[in-house]
């Protein structure tokens, strides 16, 4: 039977604000708070991506790396990006709304 690879999820320490959102969503509480950052239990983490889908920053991505070197595919890279500008874009109308107040 061959092994089939678990999709991990990589916190970008940099971006995390330790707002405990993805700690909140996570059904097998893989994730903890550290020093106000959120970590990931790879040991526990079912790949259910809940906390990418919470995370207002994008700080939570699935790891999607091809190789054990960390060499990201294009694809992912691409994907990664779309995100990020979806997650800006949104920020940006609310930060429209509230300067019309």
């Amino acid at each position: 039977m061959a092994d089939v690879k678990r999709k991990t999820m990589y916190v970008n320490s940099a971006l995390c604000a330790g707002c405990g959102l993805c700690l909140n969503s996570c059904p097998k509480n893989a994730i903890s708070i550290h020093l106000n950052k959120a970590r990931i239990d790879d040991s526990r983490c079912i790949g259910c991506q809940n906390c990418v889908n919470v995370c207002p920053l994008n700080a939570i991505t699935p790891n999607d790396s091809d190789d054990s070197s960390g060499t990201w595919k294009v694809k992912d890279l691409r994907n990664r990006i779309e995100r990020i500008r979806e997650k800006i874009s949104q920020l940006s109308r609310s930060v429209e709304k509230l300067k019309t107040r």
